[in-house]
Parts: structure tokens; sequence; C-alpha cells
């Protein structure tokens, strides 16, 4: 895929003026050179498990990847060819719902091969500076091609139908939310659709699905090798056996509690909650406001019913690195509880991520306790003839 710079750079000087950047971006354009990823027309691939395909073309070498949040990098880069790199342009520590997009990195969306972002409006910088390169048509063959977790696994921020847009047994309704949240139904209360989609493993393992047809299938049409198509293969099969096992585990831990509430930060759980059965009591809403008085009473309130109906179950307030601690501070002295983190974004190794939250998450619904004068039952003595 040849790059044309100057087109480049007026699309970046446009962009960074919509953008309210004000330092000049032609320094952080590179001359670019031939692309390992020849552009031919866009085609879909069907991606077996996930309700709606991504984009793909032929791909004969190693890719430049970009990707939005960090949890995308460990859905994609396994499934990547040898000599792939990959970009976060979210840094270390800042909220998936107030990272800037500088120069640089605007400069690194438009000379992508592929540009991956969640959708449901959480980057929709990002998705600008992608419609603005692809063109009125969005059939630009010099374009990135733009994998968009949301219509990876068929969820739309019009669809309003089925809240959450996956098929599960529990109820949607099974949220408590402070008085500025939305319902636990995948919509905040002006019914915009809950972006946190990558916090459901279900929905991860459909995601990851569909990148890796995609890319099967721009290899196949690149001439890949069979070693090429052989290691994807691997790469797809041990990163699908990783989300189940993580979704398996989920189930596991939440079918074994009769805890099953959690106080957290901010309204990026609704989704995890509803796949596992559990509720929520955030303190922010769905894109991290600053907590209300009234969120940070719900949430004591919650505490304290949570505590009246499972005595010496350990009252949790989850906090997350991205966010001020301070309300979680004074929810958890109110209640006396302890103060934990869930981290929704990570550094980049999605398994390892989702993992660390599970094991914060079985603090504050452990196991059920066996009853104690319960007596271990005894098998009958055999019968005598």
């Amino acid at each position: 895929m040849n790059r044309h710079p100057s087109n480049l750079v007026q699309v970046l000087a446009t962009l960074a003026a919509a953008c309210s950047i004000a330092s000049p971006v032609h320094a952080a354009i590179d001359q670019p050179g031939g692309s390992a990823s020849d552009a031919v027309s866009v085609t879909s691939v069907a991606a077996t498990g996930a309700p709606a395909a991504l984009p793909t073309r032929a791909i004969r070498g190693p890719l430049k990847v970009v990707v939005s949040i960090p949890p995308l990098k460990g859905l994609v880069e396994p499934l990547l060819p040898e000599g792939s790199t990959i970009q976060v342009l979210i840094p270390p520590g800042v909220s998936e719902h107030a990272f800037e997009l500088s120069p640089s990195k605007l400069a690194a969306v438009v000379k992508a091969d592929v540009v991956v972002t969640v959708g449901l409006g959480l980057d929709v910088r990002v998705e600008d500076v992608l419609r603005k390169r692809q063109g009125g048509d969005g059939q630009d063959a010099e374009a990135p091609l733009p994998f968009q977790f949301a219509q990876a696994v068929g969820i739309s921020a019009a669809a309003k139908a089925d809240a959450h847009d996956h098929d599960h047994d529990h109820d949607h309704g099974a949220h408590e939310h402070g008085p500025e949240c939305g319902g636990g139904d995948g919509h905040s209360g002006d019914g915009a659709a809950d972006p946190h989609v990558w916090l459901d493993p279900v929905l991860a393992r459909q995601f990851a699905a569909s990148v890796a047809a995609s890319i099967e299938a721009g290899l196949k049409q690149g001439g890949a090798s069979a070693n090429a198509l052989e290691r994807l293969a691997d790469a797809r099969e041990k990163l699908d056996q990783q989300l189940a096992d993580l979704d398996r585990d989920y189930r596991a831990m939440t079918e074994a509690s009769d805890a099953k509430t959690v106080v957290v930060a901010h309204d990026a759980y609704s989704r995890l909650a509803a796949r596992y059965g559990f509720k929520t009591a955030p303190l922010a809403g769905l894109h991290a406001e600053e907590p209300t008085p009234g969120a940070i009473e719900a949430a004591i309130k919650a505490l304290r019913a949570h505590a009246a109906s499972h005595p010496g179950v350990p009252l949790v307030v989850f906090v997350e690195p991205q966010l001020s601690r301070a309300a979680a501070d004074r929810v958890a002295k109110a209640a006396g509880a302890r103060v934990l983190t869930l981290d929704p974004l990570g550094s980049g190794d999605y398994v390892q991520t989702m993992r660390a939250n599970l094991e914060a998450l079985r603090m504050a619904m452990p196991a059920r306790r066996a009853a104690p004068n319960a007596v271990p039952s005894r098998p009958s003595p055999p019968s005598q003839p």
C-alpha cells in the first residue's frame, strides 16, 4: 500500500485543527515506504462464532497496527504475521474516557496498515481520523483497514432491544446504580450503548475469532506460505483456548459464591456483571464522571445491606488505576470495607489483566462456605449376601 506524503500532511493538518491540537504536524510525518499490505477490493470474511465480519485485503508481509486501548493489543497481537508492529494510542495511567491524540499519534493512525478501535463512541477521534483518511466512499485502498470491536461482535450503538446483544441466561436487571447512572442493560441513562465490550470475555473471544478470520483471508489473498497459515492457526487456537478458560473461570467463581454485589469505581462492568450474574454499584457513571454525593451514599447503603445479608463476607470497594480513589476511600471508611483494584485497561496483556481482575473479584465474592454442622456423608456398607 503506497502512501502519498502530501495527502497525509493535508489530512493530518485538518484533523489536528479539528481536535484543537496547536502543534504543527508536518514534523511528525516520515517519508512512507512500501507497505506489506497490498490493496485489493475490501471484502467480508465470515468468522465462526462472531455475528459480523471485519474487512480484509491481501497481506504479503508484516503489518503496522495501531490500537486505541491496551486490551485490544492483547487480543490482536498474537494473531499478527511475524515481524508486525503494534502501537497503543492511550498511555499508561490514562482513562479510556480521557485520552487525546497527539500529532505523532495522528501520524501513526494515518500511516498504519490496520487501526483497531472499540467503537460505540469510546474512541471517536480515532475513527474520525480513519473516516477522513478513507475518503467519502470509504473505499480508499491506501487507507488503513478499520477493525472495530463492536462491529465484529455485532453490537450497534442504536441497538436497544437486546441491550447486550449477546445470548446469556442472566437477569439484565441485576445491577445497582447511583442516580446518575444507567441501568445494568448496556446503556447509560441517556440511551447510549455501554462501550466497555472488551470486559466481557465471551465478546472478546468473538472479536479475536473475527480478527483471526480477517487475517487468514488476507494471508491467503497475498499468497502466504503454508507455514504462515499454520502459525496463525496455532496462535488462534491458543488464544481461543485462553479466552474460553477465562470465561469458564469467571463463571465458576460467580456460581460458587452467594455474594453478588460489588462497588466499582465507574460503570464499566455492567456487561461483565450481566454475563456472570452479579451486581455492580458504580461510584461514577458510564464515562467516569466525577462521583456525585448521591452515588457515594448509594454505594455505602449497598455495602451495608450486603454486610447484613452476607455476614462474614469481606466488604470491598474497587478503585481503578486511571481514576481518583478519593470517593472510594470515603465509601470504604464509612462502610468498613477494603479497597482493592480492578483495572479495565491493563498494560496490553488481555488475559493477564482479566485474570488479575478475576482474583480481585474473588475477594468480594468468595466461594460459599459449607454449613458449620454439616457432616460429610459416608458411603453405605455393602449389603450382605
